[in-house]
Order: structure tokens, then C-alpha cells, then sequence
């Protein structure tokens, strides 16, 4: 047999050598599809935790909303259902993002505002007080408003 010439000897060791290194390191593009299909995951779950918050406070405004009921005879003023605390303003409950603001007493017994609005909102009994003292002035005045000069 002939000797192996170094030559040859090198070569035969760079083959064994990259055969051993290409076995063992990872695919790059394998690599690349896994960390592709990572960041895809991970937006998913981003997106799928942000419907999930949506839902929960959607699930919170709606249980909350079961509370109250609305009364068309009182400009559909919202009042809790056992009759307890303050209305709502209808305007504030019905936006895209609702919002449950009190309203506070207004000028008179059955009158609310709210703040956020500017917006008056009556009682039905007190449009019906309002109008019974209308109705009451103009028959003692005989129809006009009377006054100690008059």
C-alpha cells in the first residue's frame, strides 16, 4: 500500500470535520420557520388576552347595568331596581363606553342633572306638579299674571 500523502490526509479530515458540523448544527432555516412561528403565537396570545380584558369589563358593565332599569315616564332616567342610591344619567349609560355617572338634585324636588352633559332631567311626577301649578295660576289670576300692580 502507498502512503497517504498529507494532502490527502487534510482533506479526508475537512470532510469527517464538516460531515460532523453540519450534523450538528441546526438548520438556519429551520431555526428562522420556529422563531417566526413564536412570534406569531405570541401575538396571538397578546390579541387573545386583549379580547379577553374587553370581554371582562363588557361582562362587568352589563352585570352592573342589570342593576338598574330604565323609566321612559322620568326621561328615561336609570333607577336601581330596588329603588336604593342615585339615577343615571341615560345619556352617560348609552354611550359606546358606558358610564355609570349619578346625577345630583337639580333646582327643585324631582329635577337631576348631569355634569357631564349638561343636561336637565324631570321626574314625571314633578312635570305633573309643574303643570297642576300652571294650570292652578292661570285660573286664579283669571289667565293672566297677576301681580299687587296689576
Amino acid at each position: 500500500m502507498a502512503p497517504i500523502t498529507g494532502v490527502v490526509e487534510k482533506k479526508i479530515v475537512d470532510s469527517i470535520f464538516d460531515v460532523i458540523r453540519n450534523r450538528f448544527r441546526p438548520n438556519t432555516r429551520i431555526v428562522n420557520e420556529r422563531d417566526d412561528a413564536l412570534r406569531e403565537l405570541q401575538k396571538c396570545r397578546d390579541k387573545m388576552l386583549s379580547l379577553q380584558a374587553q370581554l371582562d369589563a363588557k361582562a362587568i358593565v352589563e352585570r352592573r347595568l342589570a342593576e338598574y332599569e330604565c323609566h321612559p315616564e322620568d326621561d328615561s332616567i336609570y333607577w336601581k331596581k330596588d329603588g336604593s342610591g342615585h339615577g343615571l344619567c341615560p345619556y352617560c349609560v348609552n354611550a359606546p363606553e358606558p358610564r355609570f355617572t349619578p346625577l345630583v338634585h337639580g333646582n327643585g324636588e324631582g329635577a337631576y342633572e348631569c355634569g357631564l352633559h349638561n343636561r336637565t332631567f324631570s321626574t314625571r311626577e314633578r312635570r305633573n306638579r309643574l303643570a297642576q301649578m300652571r294650570h292652578n295660576s292661570n285660573g286664579v289670576f283669571g289667565g293672566r299674571r297677576g301681580g299687587p300692580w296689576s
